[in-house]
């Protein structure tokens, strides 16, 4: 399994080639667009990532950019195991975002903010945003599969076959 920093180096050099490729005029979108896209992706890089599943049994790195407020995160991690529903590929993003809102609903902090009206005032910019966010998740758990099926020493050991004894 990759380290904290190991992931993050590796999504940063996705968010800059993006970022690059925007400038470059290989992404034919506009800013407010792109920066809504950046945004997301880098949330999903730093701090909202499948490893805060870990928040009550170790201190994964996001949880230094939560600074103080990473306590908030204890409990979503006693709630889902490490590498369980918190890293599927739809419901483990969703399950931070839910997690949050809960969060921010019980601190009355989203009695004021209509997100409803968000995103119908900005569709693109929404929607950028959620696939930046969704993305860097996903680029997470690729990698996650990945050295998962790859041992130490870059060899895959080939399974021995069974005889009909089941020796």
């Amino acid at each position: 399994m990759p380290s904290g920093k190991v992931h993050e180096t590796i999504n940063t050099g996705f968010l800059v080639a993006q970022a690059a490729a925007w400038l470059g005029g290989a992404l034919a979108l506009p800013a407010q667009g792109v920066w809504s896209y950046l945004a997301g992706f880098a949330l999903g890089t730093y701090l909202i990532t499948p490893d805060l599943d870990l928040a009550e049994r170790q201190e994964p790195r996001p949880l230094k950019w939560w600074g103080p407020l990473k306590v908030l995160w204890w409990p979503y991690g006693m709630i889902f195991k490490h590498r369980g529903l918190s890293h599927s590929w739809v419901l483990g993003p969703l399950s931070r975002i839910a997690y949050l809102a809960i969060l921010a609903a019980s601190a009355g902090l989203l009695a004021r903010f209509d997100l409803r009206a968000l995103i119908l005032e900005h569709p693109l910019e929404a929607s950028l945003f959620t696939l930046g966010y969704l993305l860097s998740q996903w680029i997470h758990l690729v990698l996650d599969l990945w050295t998962q099926e790859t041992p130490r020493g870059g060899r895959r050991k080939r399974a021995r076959k069974k005889s009909s004894l089941g020796i």
